[in-house]
């Protein structure tokens, strides 16, 4: 895939992107994440319902089997609540 360049201007302490044409999303909200590994932000288009958001987020974490690997968890400590 071929690399494009897009504008960036800043106004305040804001920036705005202007897409390329082909790049342009529908609407005026998109979704906006940061990849934590490599630091790229990355703008998707907003999910219509929640299924779609499921989808996109499913997507967003394929190949991350290592995610909060680290976490540690507690022991479980079985009691009555009563």
């Amino acid at each position: 895939m071929a690399w494009k360049v897009a504008k960036v201007l800043k106004r305040g302490k804001d920036q705005f992107v202007i897409l390329p044409g082909e790049y342009q999303f529908e609407g005026d909200e998109v979704c906006i994440r940061r990849d934590l590994k490599i630091g790229d932000v990355i703008l998707s288009k907003k999910p219509i319902d929640w299924d779609s958001f499921f989808l996109v987020r499913e997507k967003a974490n394929e190949g991350r089997s290592d995610f909060m690997s680290d976490r540690v968890q507690g022991k479980i400590v079985d009691k009555d609540l009563f």
